[in-house]
């Protein structure tokens, strides 16, 4: 399923730049093109994952930190969190930004077996 969604992807984006006039011709992508995306689809599925289980750790009556952890969080698989999306939450809101900092310590000790 992946394979044949990055190669309709891959398909469309070729097919556009024929229409604005790049005469380069239609290629299917190479093995190591479709590796990479099945290593960066990955690393987005763990991503994802990591940050569920980041929100499954907060109480559910802890509705507004959960909602702090999702509007800081990254869409980059890099980091969880964004740093810049932090920094705007502890100006904005202290306490709030140390309660998301210490459920994500907790996080990153129960991840690495510290806990």
């Amino acid at each position: 399923m992946l394979i044949l969604n990055f190669r309709i992807i891959y398909e469309t984006k070729a097919k556009r730049s024929n229409k604005r006039g790049n005469m380069a011709e239609l290629q299917a992508p190479t093995p190591e093109i479709y590796a990479r995306e099945a290593r960066y689809m990955e690393a987005m599925s763990r991503h994802s994952s990591d940050f569920d289980k980041l929100l499954e750790s907060v109480p559910e009556s802890r509705s507004d930190l959960k909602e702090a952890l999702q509007g800081v969080y990254n869409v980059e698989p890099d980091r969880l969190l964004d740093r810049e999306k932090l920094a705007k939450l502890k100006e904005q809101n202290r306490a709030l930004f140390d309660e998301v900092s210490m459920y994500y310590k907790n996080f990153l000790e129960e991840m690495i077996g510290f806990k």
